[in-house]
């Protein structure tokens, strides 16, 4: 079966949908991946760029970029990179009023068990809060 390395500018098509006739093929890959006809990969780097992406050029609020982006995530039909770091992300965003980058970097280290080290004092208290994973 053949897998598909999503890039950016796919997942900002399917979500804005400011070009039709892309958004429409998207959506037709979508659909092939449900019905398991060809796999479709998303790596972390890809949705990391998409919320920005959403946030500096398409204006979208903090909450409807994490929900947009949370809705892509839990298609269970597509290969996500650390589907559950990056779940755990967003939602840790959100909730703390951190950056997504510092909020995967929180969940990353402790889905590693690793001891996170920053400058960052609200990074560093929310590591010692949150028990995690």
């Amino acid at each position: 079966m053949k897998t598909y390395y999503l890039d950016t500018n796919i997942i900002i098509r399917y979500l804005v949908d400011d070009i039709p006739t892309q958004t429409e093929m998207v959506r037709e890959y979508l659909v092939k991946a449900k019905k398991k006809q060809i796999k479709l990969y998303i790596p972390v780097s890809v949705i990391l760029e998409s919320f920005y992406v959403l946030r500096a050029l398409y204006k979208r609020t903090k909450a409807e970029t994490i929900n947009a982006l949370t809705s892509v995530i839990n298609m269970d039909y597509l290969e996500v990179g650390s589907r559950r770091t990056l779940a755990e992300s967003l939602k840790i965003s959100e909730k703390e009023g951190i950056s997504l980058t510092d909020s995967l970097c929180l969940c990353e280290s402790a889905s590693l068990k690793y001891q996170l080290l920053t400058f960052d004092k609200k990074l560093m208290m929310l590591s010692k809060k949150l028990n995690i994973f």
